[in-house]
Order: C-alpha cells, then structure tokens, then sequence
C-alpha cells in the first residue's frame, strides 16, 4: 500500500505525521514496527541536515525496504544485526595522503651546504600547493584535520589548506621522508629563500601546539624505517579518532617512499596481504606517485580500509611547471621491501639488478 513516513518518534508522538498503510500483511506491519525501532534516534540521521542541506538517502532506503520486504525481518535478530551494519559502514571516513609540491633540492645548482636534506617548494610546487588545496576541498567539501610531516616542504604543502579551511598543522613525525641514514633533518633553516621566509611565518602561526609527536631516531635503514612505519597505521587511525565527533576527511601530507607505505598499511587486507601484489596493481599500475599525488582512502567505522583509489595526479599535469621532481615508484623485483618490511621468506638481497622507476 501507499506510506506517509515519519522522520522521527517525536513527529509520530505529536502527530506530525502519520502511517497509512492499505492492504496491508501481518508480515509487513512486523517490517514497519521493526525498522522504526532498529533506529537507535531516528531524528539524529537528520541532525546535519541543516549543515550539509543533504538527508540520508541510505537511511530512507533501508526504510522503504524493509517496508517492502517485511519477510526478511522474520530472520529476527540476524537482520538486525545486518541493518545495523548497514547504519554503521554508511558513516565512511575518507582519509587523504598527499606528496609534498615540487622541490627545490630535484634541480642543479641547490644549496645544499645551506639547506641541507631539508629543501623548500619551489615557485612550482608553492603553486601546486595552492591548487591542491583547491582540489582537496572540491573533493572532500568538509575537512576536519590537516595533519603533516616535520619537513619544510610538507609543511608549505599543507599551508594553503590549513589557511583555507582555518585548521592548524597537526605535525606528525611518522610521516617524515624515510632512511635519513646520515642523521636527523635540519628542523628549520636560519637562512630560507625570501618566499620560504614568508611562508614560516604563516606555518609558525598555523602549528598546532596542542600536539606533540615524537622523533624517530636516525640515523634511519631498512630496519628503522620498517619498526617506524609500521606504527604509522595505528597513529593515523588515532587521528581519525580525534576527529570522530567532527566528521569530515583527513588530509595527511608525507613523502614519496612513506606515502605508499602508510597507503598499503593501511589496506594490506585489500591486496591479501601481499607486497607483490600492492606494488603491481596498486604502484605501477597506478602510474606512482607525482608530486602532489593524492591517494584517497575510505576507512568504515571501524577503521578498517574498504576502498583505496590509485593515485590522483591532476595536480602535477596542470600545473604545468617542475618535472624534475619525477613520478615515484619501485618495482617489488627490485627491491621487495622498499615499502615495507619484507614478507617471510623473502630477502631485501632477492632484489635483482633493475634500474629504480
């Protein structure tokens, strides 16, 4: 028959709406009392409306489903439980890993006496830092945290997007460029480029001072880097947490090397596990990563991944500029643990003679 559906209880309790139901079976009247109250507070799926001036599709349609399907409901409990689930892996959390812009250190002629491992954007990737930001807030709409590496080059690259959105720079150590076998990186430069100069200022004011992360020991190989990155998953997942109440996806700006690493922590169960097959479908079939590559991830309430895209780099190609900040990505046969640490059974020393992509 036809229905007039109620949004919430209170509606029903001051009749604000009703439910008309004609021709009604025994079995769909048993959907109708279920759904309604399988909804833990149905007025609360529209709380946000006002915000967003979006209902929840998903919500009304499990409704009418169920309406329309009430001799599901007499699997009793285990269809609450579905439709619990249901509820529950609609609020996906999208969270965002973006390479820093182009760098001053890609190119001949850089300082390094004077900047040392940790070179500034240069004009080119201070522009693309722009755009992606431009980009990130047309794809996500709310951002709730704008989290970053230690690196100079990172912290500008986050800057357009902390400014944007009025977010401070959450900085995180676990997402520092990797194997820095020589030591630490120089934290910030006493003599900076004109621009580099500028922008501390703004990063000075945008730094979150209300988080803290600690350092990872260098000098950084294979295995420091493997005991540091294999954290990184869990600390990220802590991020998501923090912001749970605020909704809204999670921008993380890192490097190259611990882009992939962190992507493939985060949603090994999606390649089943295995590096080879991370590498090949996910890194070289998607191209690697350029500067200002942008690989999104959907993580459910649970934090486990369920979808992960291969990488965005719009960014790199219209900006029109750079290029010798090259495309990022290593083949498994070259090296099986450059990404993470190597599956058992498999040595770093298997890597054949191959030139790097």
């Amino acid at each position: 028959g036809s229905s007039t559906l109620c949004r919430s209880r209170a509606d029903c309790a001051h009749g604000r709406c009703g439910v008309i139901i004609s021709n009604a079976t025994p079995m769909s009247l048993i959907a109708l009392f279920v759904t309604l109250h399988l909804l833990p507070n149905p007025s609360s799926l529209y709380q946000d409306q006002s915000r967003t001036g979006t209902e929840h599709p998903q919500s009304l349609e499990l409704l009418q489903q169920n309406l329309k399907l009430g001799r599901t409901i007499t699997q009793g409990s285990l269809q609450q439980q579905n439709i619990g689930k249901t509820l529950t892996d609609a609020a996906l959390t999208t969270v965002f890993i973006v390479r820093h812009g182009d760098k001053m250190s890609a190119y001949p002629g850089y300082d390094d006496a004077r900047f040392g491992n940790n070179p500034e954007l240069t004009p080119c990737g201070r522009r693309q830092a722009q755009m992606v930001a431009d980009l990130l807030i047309q794809k996500a709409g709310n951002i709730s945290a704008v989290i970053s590496s230690p690196y100079m080059r990172t912290l500008q690259t986050a800057l357009p997007l902390a400014s944007a959105t009025g977010h401070f720079i959450r900085v995180e150590q676990v997402l520092s460029e990797d194997r820095q076998r020589n030591g630490p990186y120089q934290p910030r430069n006493s003599h900076p480029t004109s621009a580099g100069a500028e922008d501390w200022v703004l990063i000075d004011k945008a730094w979150d001072r209300t988080y803290s992360s600690p350092p990872i020991p260098t000098p950084e190989g294979d295995e420091e880097y493997w005991d540091r990155i294999e954290t990184g998953p869990a600390i990220m997942k802590n991020h998501v947490k923090r912001n749970a109440s605020q909704g809204g996806a999670l921008v993380f700006f890192s490097h190259s090397d611990p882009s992939f690493s962190l992507a493939y922590g985060l949603c090994s169960a999606l390649f089943n596990n295995s590096q080879e097959s991370f590498v090949r479908d996910f890194i070289s079939g998607g191209g690697g990563l350029e500067v200002t590559g942008i690989i999104k991830i959907l993580l459910n309430a649970d934090n486990e991944c369920v979808k992960i895209d291969v990488p965005d780099n719009q960014v790199s190609h219209k900006s029109q500029c750079g290029g010798l900040t090259v495309p990022h990505m290593v083949r498994y046969s070259v090296n099986p643990g450059y990404y993470w640490r190597p599956e058992p059974g498999v040595s770093v020393a298997d890597a054949r003679d191959e030139d790097f992509d």
